[in-house]
């Protein structure tokens, strides 16, 4: 029979391959030594996180939560557009996509460029606008 050594580097030598061939396997690391793995996916925009293991030693102290933290901060850093809504008297009338660092006369030109929105709208001035940052553009005429 074979040693528990030998049939653990096998297993994981299998278990290796078949993540290399699906996605992204990271180390965790803390200090110099390896606290676990992170497997990740990329299919376009989107940033999948399939799973994050830590070895027992390295549990409960909140490193999983910090590396969540961690990706989600960076990958929204990278991301170039987000999708807000866009309503018009208090009813969703769209939704558009535009830069995350965008401002409200930016969301607004933007909205107003599209004919689903702006027949809502029409040509006068608006009595307000409400925008919340990366949520929602809200027009009220």
């Amino acid at each position: 029979p074979a040693s528990p050594a030998v049939a653990g580097k096998r297993r994981w030598e299998d278990l290796k391959t078949w993540f290399v061939n699906t996605g992204e396997i990271y180390r965790i690391l803390v200090g110099r030594q390896c606290a676990g793995l992170l497997w990740t996916e990329q299919q376009g925009h989107r940033l999948y996180l399939h799973d994050l293991v830590l070895f027992p030693d390295f549990r409960s102290r909140g490193i999983a939560r910090r590396v969540v933290r961690d990706l989600e901060d960076n990958y929204a850093d990278a991301s170039d557009e987000i999708e807000i809504g866009v309503q018009v008297k208090g009813k969703l009338r769209g939704s558009i996509k535009m830069p995350p660092d965008a401002g409200q006369e930016e969301a607004l030109k933007i909205a107003l460029s599209f004919d689903s929105i702006k027949k809502y709208t029409g040509e006068g001035p608006f009595r307000k606008v409400i925008y919340v940052k990366g949520r929602i553009l809200n027009i009220i005429t």
